[in-house]
């Protein structure tokens, strides 16, 4: 099947699967831990450090998924096993699907997960990769705030609370949690999956603060922002860098003790 692609540190693996005497069977890693739903019960409420460690983690999880096609369409704590010392597996591919399938919620599997379903689940309509990412920030919230964003006695009534209701911001709810932390949770849970973000590496690549890992995205940023990137202008590049990542940069033409010659960037504070 399509999940036993998936082997990654952060996903329950599936070793074998298969029908004996007419019996349908899968071999699973045994994993420790406890749910993440019974954690945060117990803890009340996890600190902003302790949702943005296990995030990453389910985050990556994701999009190993992804990458492999395969949509995990079920996104919630009651799926995610925290280990004693803070390791994340997420687990029950179950009604996991593969992209290339037309991938539509049943109303039964909806109503199964409904406290984490996306709007277009809610529907019953196709789904993709932005499904679990809203699924994710559900998540995210519920660890950093001790509740989901919408509870109430009937399936019906919050499946149409997650396509007409406004999330209540979290820091609503709790007090000290980040404003960039409570972005990251607000645009997961767009109702728009076009809102959202894109991809699970753009989510864990945001909680981790690594929005710009290579030149290339550096460069790309600086053009998107109306910045010239011409040897002339080199103020302005170290505006544009400087706005980016939130670093000051100062700019050394050349290294006079090796003869390099050319553009090189270096921290002003780094003492170069």
């Amino acid at each position: 099947t399509g999940s036993c692609k998936a082997v990654s540190p952060n996903i329950v693996n599936v070793y074998d699967v298969g029908i004996e005497d007419g019996i349908n069977y899968i071999v699973m890693e045994l994993a420790e831990g406890m749910t993440l739903k019974e954690y945060i019960r117990r803890k009340g409420y996890l600190s902003p450090k302790e949702t943005v460690e296990i995030s990453l983690q389910i985050a990556s999880a994701i999009s190993h998924a992804h990458k492999n096609h395969i949509i995990h369409r079920d996104i919630k704590p009651q799926n995610i096993l925290v280990s004693e010392i803070g390791n994340v597996k997420v687990t029950d591919f179950g009604i996991a699907k593969a992209t290339s399938s037309n991938t539509v919620t049943s109303t039964a599997t909806a109503m199964g997960s409904v406290h984490y379903i996306s709007p277009e689940q809610a529907k019953g309509r196709f789904c993709d990769e932005k499904s679990d990412i809203y699924s994710l920030g559900i998540t995210m919230y519920e660890m950093v705030t001790g509740h989901v964003p919408f509870d109430h006695e009937n399936g019906v009534t919050i499946a149409l609370m997650h396509l007409q209701n406004e999330i209540t911001p979290p820091s609503q709810i709790r007090d000290g949690i980040p404003d960039s932390l409570e972005k990251i949770i607000l645009k997961c849970t767009m109702k728009k999956p076009e809102d959202r973000y894109q991809t699970a590496d753009d989510v864990e690549n945001t909680i981790s603060g690594k929005s710009y890992q290579t030149a290339e995205q550096v460069n790309n940023a600086i053009i998107s922002k109306g910045y010239q990137t011409s040897a002339n202008v080199q103020s302005s590049i170290n505006a544009a860098l400087a706005d980016i990542t939130g670093i000051d940069f100062k700019v050394v033409s050349s290294l006079p003790s090796t003869g390099v010659k050319g553009t090189i960037y270096m921290l002003s504070n780094s003492g170069s």
